[in-house]
């Protein structure tokens, strides 16, 4: 148990080199650097041009940041100290200096950005939407790499661990397309199965476009996981061969598998079940399923691996579950809906933003003790950081 420990430990360490989100400017409270990519939390506006910043070592405001257009996503670089928000409706991305607070000239990427993706080596920066295309930059030197057009959608984007490889995932036409950084295009397609039951999947002679999450990596960053959540099936790949493994049937509604840092299990949560399914990693049989009483909208793990917190996807609760005992532990009740989560790189403790609220609660991992952290910024939403202690996405 102990090695075990020392084990998770060194993988959370090492994951201290990167993920995404970011953003622009009027600090209300000081000019000091907000650029340390494991101690600050971004919460974006849904329905303002704002940005709330947490101090997450001290629980408390930092700074609250303007911008000219309501953000749908953020992209934070550790290494460059730079934060990047998308806007739906407009091909300009905005860019904020992490270490004075000062807003930068606004980037034109060409094309609307529904998503934006981080590369492991925390340099570049993958765009995406929902009308097929998909570009990639070097935001050292602002430039674009190269794009790729006409797909399904590129929503769904995962790096590969080294980051030579773009997953996208496109539901309609039920393949993931795998883009080659060094040949700037698409140089295989997985296919993913047909529904069992076609009549699942379809109204008439008009096919539903089928739920699928993005692809989460086992640890080390061999085999991808995926649930077609429309239909009650999680997909196991092999990213270096790029094949299926193994197709699993689950309960009702999976959402996003989630693997655990120490490479032990794989957390397939699901919504309509409103439970866990918990996958042994290496052989990936299934251990146990845990009925949470929750509907899952996401799933995240804390203190090296030993609890997962499932985030409902309708209701004020919260259902932490014992990953020693594989069994639930306890249910926590907010004062509203909870948003997604984020647990911070020491894995000690899980910040959410509240639905249609201006407050942002925070878990400690161990105790459980809430706090919340008023704002003065409503519809706070998709909360990110630099530096967290999710390796899997």
């Amino acid at each position: 148990m102990q090695i075990r420990k020392s084990l998770c430990a060194l993988v959370l360490l090492a994951s201290t080199v990167a993920t995404s989100s970011s953003w622009a400017l009027f600090g209300l409270f000081d000019s000091d650097s907000i650029a340390a990519g494991s101690r600050y939390a971004f919460i974006p506006s849904k329905i303002e041009p704002r940005i709330v910043v947490i101090d997450t070592q001290n629980d408390e405001l930092a700074a609250e940041l303007g911008l000219t257009q309501v953000a749908n996503n953020l992209i934070i670089s550790d290494s460059l100290n730079l934060l990047v928000a998308t806007h739906s409706e407009s091909s300009l991305i905005s860019l904020v200096d992490l270490e004075t607070q000062s807003s930068l000239s606004p980037m034109d990427i060409g094309m609307t950005a529904d998503v934006g993706l981080l590369h492991p080596l925390d340099q570049y920066m993958a765009f995406g939407n929902n009308q097929g295309q998909v570009s990639l930059w070097d935001m050292q030197t602002r430039k674009k790499m190269f794009q790729v057009n006409d797909l399904d959608s590129a929503v769904n984007l995962t790096f590969s661990v080294d980051g030579s490889r773009l997953f996208i995932v496109e539901p309609r036409d039920r393949k993931i397309s795998v883009v080659a950084l060094t040949e700037q295009s698409v140089i295989a397609e997985i296919d993913l199965p047909e529904p069992t039951q076609s009549k699942d999947n379809q109204v008439g002679s008009v096919q539903i476009k089928p739920e699928i999450s993005s692809i989460s990596r086992s640890a080390d960053g061999y085999t991808g996981f995926l649930s077609i959540t429309s239909e009650n099936t999680v997909v196991v790949l092999d990213l270096l061969k790029l094949e299926i493994k193994k197709i699993i049937s689950v309960d009702s509604e999976p959402v996003r598998p989630f693997s655990t840092a120490d490479n032990r299990y794989v957390l397939i949560p699901h919504r309509a079940a409103e439970s866990i399914y918990v996958l042994d990693a290496l052989s990936l049989d299934i251990r146990r399923n845990i009925k949470t009483g929750v509907p899952a909208r996401e799933l995240n793990t804390g203190w090296l691996d030993t609890v997962a917190f499932v985030m409902s996807a309708n209701s004020e609760e919260i259902a932490v579950v014992d990953l020693e005992k594989l069994a639930l532990e306890q249910t926590i009740t907010l004062t509203s809906q909870p948003d997604g989560g984020l647990v911070t790189s020491d894995s000690k403790r899980l910040y959410t933003a509240l639905l249609n609220t201006n407050r942002i609660a925070r878990i400690d991992v161990r105790s459980r003790e809430v706090l919340e952290i008023n704002s003065n910024i409503s519809g706070l939403s998709n909360i990110k950081i630099a530096v967290s202690n999710n390796v899997c996405h």
